[in-house]
C-alpha cells in the first residue's frame, strides 16, 4: 500500500496517481477537498498504451466533475468502473496505463490525498511471513498458507500449527455398556407385547412381580387405609383447613370473623363529643431532678397544630435518698411550655418533699383552678412540664421520680 497527496493550482493542474515503475497499480481511496469559493471541475483520467484493449490513449473515468466551493469529493476503488483486460477495478501500470487527476480550471486551489495498493498482489502485505503454531513457547503470528493442489479435494482444514491437514479418523467403535463399562445401549431383541426394562448389566428384561399384599397402616408402620380412618376423612366438609387464624380485620374468605360486636372507634382528638384518654410515664432521673428549677422535664409532647393537651390526674412515685434531706422549700409545678409559676400550674404541689424522710407516692389532682397563660393561643401545640419553683430542691436529696399522668387532645381548630 503506497499513499501520496498533492496541490492543484495555477502552476501545477494535474497530479499523477499511479507509478510508473510499479507493474500494476490500483487506486484505494481518492480524496479532493475544493478550498476556493468557485465551482472546480476536475478530470480523472488514464493514458495508455493499451490500444488493443482501450480505442485511444486517452481513457477519461470522470470529466467536468463538479466539486463545490469548500467542498469534499471522495473516491473508492469501486468508483473507478474501467477496468483493464483480466483486472477487477481500473489499474495503471509503466507500459499499460497511468492515472491522473487535473483540472481545466485558471486558477485552481484544491488538495488531493490518494493511497494506491498493487493490484497484481491484490492487498498483499509484504514482509509478513506464514504463521506457525506452538512450538512450547507460543506460537507465531502471520500470513495463512496457501493450500496445496487436492488439498480441498482432500478436505483438509488450517491447523494450528500452520499446516493444511487431512481431518482424523472419528468413527469411534464403543462397545455396549454394562455393569462395570459405559458404552452403547443394546438391541432390545424382540419383545412381543412384554414390556422390558434395561438393567445395570446391560440386559432388557421383564419387571418382576409388583402384586404386594400390605397390611393396615398403624402409627409405626405404613400400609392401607382402614375403614374407619375412611369414614373419618369422608365426614370433612370440602374445603376444610387446619389451623386456619382468624383475622379481625378480614372481610371475607377463611380467616373472617363472623357476628363482630360494633367497637366504638374513639379519636385522637376532638372539639366535642367522645374523647380517648391515653396516659404518659416519665422517668426524672436524680441530675434532672437537681436541675429541674431551670430544665423543665416535657411530660407529653406538643400534639401539632390547632391541638390543646387536656390533663387528667398524675401519679408521682418518688425514690428518696436517704442520706441528703430535702430541706429546701420549693413547689412542683407541671403546666404548658415550661412554666416555672405555680400560678399557671396544671397540678401544683407546695413545698414538695420539704422534710420528708423516706420514699413517697402522691397523688396529684386536677384541681387546681387558676390562669395557666395570659393569652388566647398560650396553651395551643405546646408541652406539658414539670418544674420547680424558686431555688429547686436540695441537690442529691431525690434519686429518682416516675410519674404517670392522663390526658387527651382537644381539636382546637
Amino acid at each position: 500500500m503506497r499513499a501520496g497527496q498533492g496541490k492543484l493550482h495555477s502552476g501545477n493542474k494535474v497530479i499523477q496517481l499511479s507509478n510508473n515503475t510499479d507493474p500494476t497499480d490500483e487506486i484505494a481511496f481518492l480524496s479532493i477537498f475544493n478550498s476556493k469559493d468557485a465551482t472546480l471541475y476536475i478530470d480523472i483520467y488514464a493514458v495508455t498504451t493499451d490500444t488493443g484493449n482501450f480505442p485511444g490513449t486517452k481513457i477519461y473515468l470522470y470529466q467536468d466533475y463538479p466539486i463545490g466551493s469548500q467542498e469534499t469529493k471522495i473516491f473508492r476503488t469501486e468508483d473507478f468502473p474501467i477496468a483493464e483486460s483480466g483486472a477487477t477495478h481500473f489499474g495503471g501500470s509503466a507500459t499499460d496505463m497511468i492515472l491522473y487527476v487535473g483540472t481545466v480550471n485558471a486558477d485552481p486551489v484544491a488538495y488531493v490525498y490518494y493511497s494506491v495498493y498493487d493490484a497484481g498482489s491484490p492487498r498483499s502485505i509484504s514482509g509478513y511471513v506464514n504463521f506457525t503454531g506452538d512450538s512450547g513457547a507460543g506460537g507465531l503470528q502471520g500470513l495463512v498458507p496457501a493450500p496445496a493442489a487436492g488439498d480441498a479435494a482432500a478436505g483438509k482444514y488450517l491447523d494450528s500449527d500452520g499446516t493444511w491437514t487431512t481431518p482424523p479418523d472419528t468413527n469411534t467403535t464403543y462397545s455396549a455398556f454394562d455393569n462395570d463399562n459405559a458404552g452403547l445401549v443394546p438391541d432390545p431383541g424382540s419383545t412381543g407385547t412384554t414390556t422390558k426394562y434395561l438393567r445395570e448389566d446391560g440386559s432388557f428384561q421383564v419387571p418382576p412381580d409388583t402384586n404386594t399384599t400390605y397390611s393396615e397402616a398403624t402409627g409405626a408402620a405404613e400400609g392401607l387405609m382402614s375403614i374407619a380412618h375412611h369414614d373419618k376423612l369422608d365426614g370433612i366438609a370440602t374445603g376444610a383447613e387446619v389451623n386456619v387464624q382468624s383475622d379481625w380485620n378480614s372481610s371475607s374468605g377463611d380467616n373472617q370473623i363472623l357476628n363482630k360486636p360494633t367497637v366504638t372507634a374513639f379519636p385522637s382528638t376532638v372539639s366535642a363529643g367522645n374523647i380517648l384518654w391515653k396516659q404518659q410515664k416519665v422517668t426524672i432521673s436524680e441530675a434532672q431532678l437537681d436541675a429541674m428549677h431551670t430544665t423543665a422535664i416535657t411530660l407529653i409532647a406538643a400534639q401539632g397544630a390547632d391541638t390543646i393537651i387536656m390533663c387528667g390526674d398524675a401519679l408521682a412515685i418518688i425514690d428518696r435518698d436517704a442520706s441528703q434531706a430535702q430541706t429546701l422549700v420549693s413547689d412542683l409545678v407541671i403546666g404548658y411550655n415550661g412554666t416555672t409559676d405555680y400560678n399557671a400550674a396544671i397540678l401544683y404541689e407546695r413545698r414538695f418533699m420539704y422534710n420528708e424522710g423516706g420514699d413517697r407516692t402522691w397523688s396529684l389532682k386536677a384541681d387546681y383552678s387558676g390562669e395557666v397563660s395570659s393569652s388566647m393561643t398560650g396553651a395551643v401545640n405546646v408541652p406539658v412540664t414539670a418544674t420547680f419553683t424558686s431555688s429547686g430542691i436540695k441537690a442529691g436529696s431525690l434519686d429518682e421520680v416516675v410519674i404517670y399522668i392522663q390526658y387527651y387532645v382537644i381539636d382546637n381548630s
